[in-house]
């Protein structure tokens, strides 16, 4: 509640794009703190979650300002709706895959951070998703990259 709170505030001071990336840098070490300390007792869990809520309270001003950036202003309404049922769909469609692969124990079992039985499902999962924030960072950095490079280009073809 803090960060998302705050998050315009810290967002206006260290910018939208290192702030998305500070966000999704929360939400991954968050992740990986659950599947590592899985059986290492609620508070350290509970400490995890509040790692990966703080990033994804902290996500939301600056894809709201991206996403309102990009569009006409005539289309802002549409864009914030837009971005709002899908960070509340995404939510609800999230526990119901992730309800469906516990429930039946698919990756139970063992894991590669040294949880067994139920709790590796747990693991297991928290480290697909950890995988998942870290492919979001990489598309995140070789995107801002790779346009910056095609801009380039589109102004030294404009110079010539």
């Amino acid at each position: 509640a803090i960060f998302g709170s705050c998050s315009g505030l810290i967002i206006s001071r260290i910018g939208r794009k290192t702030g998305l990336l500070l966000a999704i840098l929360f939400i991954l070490c968050g992740w990986i703190g659950i599947a590592v300390l899985i059986n290492s007792g609620f508070l350290a869990i509970a400490l995890c979650a509040c790692v990966y809520y703080a990033g994804c309270g902290m996500v939301y001003s600056p894809l709201a300002s991206t996403i309102l950036s990009s569009l006409p202003v005539e289309e802002s309404g549409r864009g914030c709706g837009m971005n709002d049922l899908a960070i509340s769909v995404s939510a609800s469609v999230g526990v119901v895959i992730f309800d469906g692969i516990l429930d039946k124990n698919m990756l139970s079992g063992n894991s590669i951070t040294g949880a067994s039985g139920i709790s590796s499902g747990f693991a297991n999962i928290s480290l697909i998703c950890a995988a998942v924030a870290l492919l979001g960072i990489i598309v995140f950095i070789f995107r801002n990259f790779i346009t910056k490079e095609s801009n380039a280009i589109e102004v030294n073809e404009d110079q010539e």
